[in-house]
């Protein structure tokens, strides 16, 4: 008979304790891959952020009621006049910005085209350019003129805009328009800031496969909005230069706030630690709980089964085919219930914003649960096989 097949015969015998151990570690699988999940997600939310942009680099936000784009021309020149004193300023190595506009409808230039629909379009300065730290993959090339410019686009838009074609891209917030070429796809695996000037801009990191980026030639105007990213000389005083910059947005009656890329990635820690601790912390317990109910569990079936294991001696099984069954009946129960636990922590994950159970988490938990049950089922299994039959036989009676 086959270890496979004298494990069967065993979960038939004793069906009730299988069952319970596969729940247990059903569970321990399952909160164990949760908890790992959560800090799976700051890790890969921050190795984002800093594939995108330096976390040394200043980021001015500038509040604008009315919204931006309308704004009247006393606020306009007032914003002007606070960009141009902050690049004046010698502390200052560039400053730069981008904006989101659409691809327009072909009989109005000022609608979206509803096939480019949700597919923003990144216009961004020579500034900010030099700034991140993925232009290689964004596979954007200027143009040095004001009649045409090279756009880069991103997979999922290759479907419907073929290389060579030439679009028309509105930006809503300068009301500019300009005729762009498509000439390159972006690379996979690759992403960028928010779309939205509102709130921190690194907590909504987006892919790149549905958007699309146009570099604006040197000789264009800079690009008038309300968020400007900074880079500053090295040997400046960081928080003597955002102090001078709050100052000189009050001088122009501008209120406006600046923190570099790093706050913004403590903050998203900072927001995300208490529901992590939490969860954590629950799924700490219950593995613990479940952990420990499951060794009582392996520990009381190999324990109690001392007479099973000294006939099956008697009959002829050897020490290796025993231990093999003993393990073999935990590893299998190990098998389905982490594979079912991870699977269905994974898509409890699609229902949490955020909420990330990747490869790691995978690895972490299955490898984890692996060497908790091989250690639970190895060590009382052991110390079956160097015990005699008549002596097991005789323990299992009492």
């Amino acid at each position: 008979m086959s270890s496979l097949e004298m494990i069967i015969q065993s979960y038939k015998k004793q069906k009730r304790k299988s069952i319970l151990i596969f729940i247990q570690l059903f569970i321990s699988s399952f909160c164990l891959a949760v908890g790992i999940g959560f800090f799976e997600m700051n890790i890969s939310h921050i190795s984002k952020v800093k594939s995108i942009i330096g976390t040394d680099i200043l980021y001015t936000i500038i509040n604008t009621t009315p919204p931006f784009r309308d704004l009247n021309e006393s606020d306009n020149i007032s914003i002007k006049k606070f960009y141009r004193d902050i690049k004046q300023d010698e502390r200052v190595m560039s400053i730069g910005t981008y904006d989101v506009g659409y691809i327009s409808s072909t009989n109005d230039l000022y609608r979206p085209n509803d096939l480019y629909r949700d597919k923003p379009v990144i216009i961004m300065d020579n500034s900010f350019f030099s700034m991140l730290c993925d232009k290689e993959r964004m596979s954007i090339f200027k143009e040095e003129n004001n009649i045409k410019l090279n756009m880069a686009f991103g997979n999922n838009i290759s479907y419907i805009l073929k290389k060579g074609e030439g679009v028309n891209v509105h930006i809503p917030t300068s009301n500019k328009n300009y005729n762009v070429t498509a000439v390159n796809m972006i690379n996979k695996n690759s992403y960028f800031l928010s779309t939205s000037s509102r709130g921190y801009i690194t907590n909504d990191i987006n892919s790149t496969e549905n958007m699309m980026f146009v570099l604006l030639p040197e000789s264009e105007k800079p690009i008038c909005s309300d968020k400007y990213f900074i880079k500053l000389r090295n040997d400046v005083d960081r928080e003597r230069f955002i102090k001078d910059i709050n100052d000189l947005g009050k001088k122009y009656g501008i209120e406006s706030y600046t923190h570099d890329i790093n706050y913004e990635i403590n903050e998203y820690i900072n927001g995300n630690m208490i529901p992590m601790i939490a969860s954590i912390t629950l799924s700490v317990i219950l593995l613990i709980l479940s952990s420990i109910g499951l060794v009582g569990v392996i520990l009381s079936s190999i324990l109690r089964r001392k007479k099973e294991f000294g006939i099956r001696y008697s009959l002829g099984c050897t020490p290796n085919e025993l231990l093999k069954l003993i393990v073999g009946e935990i590893m299998l129960l190990f098998i389905m219930s982490t594979f079912l636990g991870i699977t269905f922590s994974y898509i409890v994950s699609l229902f949490i914003e955020n909420m990330e159970i990747g490869l790691l988490s995978m690895i972490c938990c299955s490898g984890i649960m692996f060497l908790f049950c091989f250690l639970s089922s190895i060590i009382p299994a052991r110390k079956i096989i160097k015990m005699d039959p008549i002596t097991l036989i005789n323990r299992g009676c009492d």
